[in-house]
């Protein structure tokens, strides 16, 4: 089984999370997505949409984060992640669905912000060499959007309004009694959305209008890290992974952009802390910190 995926990349994190969770071994490619090695033609014959991950099993290639994380699950008996029961299981598949609205909120806020620091010292005809390269014409003039208008975007109001609609929703869940989505059991659910809320914090926007994490989603955002790193440690020395993978990540101190926001966002009453405190750095993120770096 080969996963191609990207560090930083919140969809690749999600794949390997559910290989890490189904102890499942997989041979590592990574594409350098600034470089642009998904738009080369040998990568687009198996991912017409020049994105990442993608899962090639036995020679059948499997595209889409959500559509991948099912897919291990029905590889592997155990342990299982979609829940028994008609209704439980429908809920999983719904949170499974929402994911597209939930990654298209987390890529505009990353490519307001942080991501959008790097792109625009670039000159303009790199930029728009970039915007050309991506393949779908709507995500295309999204991107563009974004970079260009940086929080002034209205792309990035819908995100916002989106992940208040995502935190009453998780805040709904996790009321019900268990530690987890579903209650007591980890699922595709805790799956599917881990890298999205760990992305959103390490953003430190909270505070600069957008919504904080709820108490009770930074306690379940802190165990779900701490199931995929335990479980991506049992297992590492039986995995190919990239290089970044295993590298210590540099511990990561008050970030500058807590204390002030990006041009556009209004100020915070107080320096914005992150909601995810005591976590360690997973590894399973690849090496996340270097998102911030590369900014």
């Amino acid at each position: 089984m080969k996963l191609y995926h990207a560090p930083n990349s919140v969809c690749s994190q999600k794949a390997r999370v559910g290989l890490s969770e189904k102890g499942l071994s997989f041979e590592s490619v990574v594409l350098d997505l600034a470089a642009g090695d998904q738009f080369k033609p040998a990568y687009r014959r198996l991912n017409p949409n020049a994105v990442v991950p993608k899962l090639v099993d036995d020679g059948k290639v499997v595209i889409e984060s959500s559509i991948i994380i099912q897919y291990l699950d029905d590889l592997a008996a155990a342990p299982r992640l979609m829940p028994d029961g008609a209704y439980p299981a429908a809920h999983v598949r719904h949170w499974l669905l929402r994911s597209l609205e939930i990654h298209a909120s987390v890529n505009s806020l990353s490519f307001a912000t942080a991501y959008r620091l790097g792109l625009m010292k670039l000159p303009r005809e790199e930029r728009e060499e970039i915007y050309r390269r991506i393949p779908d014409p709507a995500r295309a003039d999204k991107r563009r959007d974004l970079v260009e208008k940086g929080v002034a975007s209205s792309h990035v109001d819908e995100a916002i309004r989106a992940f208040a609609r995502v935190f009453r929703d998780m805040d709904a869940d996790l009321a019900a009694g268990g530690p987890w989505l579903m209650g007591a059991q980890y699922t595709l659910a805790d799956v599917n959305l881990i890298a999205y809320i760990d992305r959103l914090d390490r953003l430190g926007l909270s505070g600069f209008g957008v919504p904080a994490i709820p108490r009770s989603v930074n306690g379940w955002s802190v165990r779900a890290r701490a199931q995929a790193t335990k479980r991506r440690l049992r297992r590492l020395s039986r995995q190919r992974l990239c290089p970044q993978c295993v590298q210590p990540a540099p511990k990561r101190g008050r970030s500058s952009r807590a204390n002030s926001p990006p041009d556009g966002l209004p100020a915070a009453k107080k320096p914005a802390k992150p909601a995810i405190q005591a976590a360690a750095i997973p590894a399973f993120f690849c090496n996340p910190d270097a998102f911030y770096r590369s900014a």
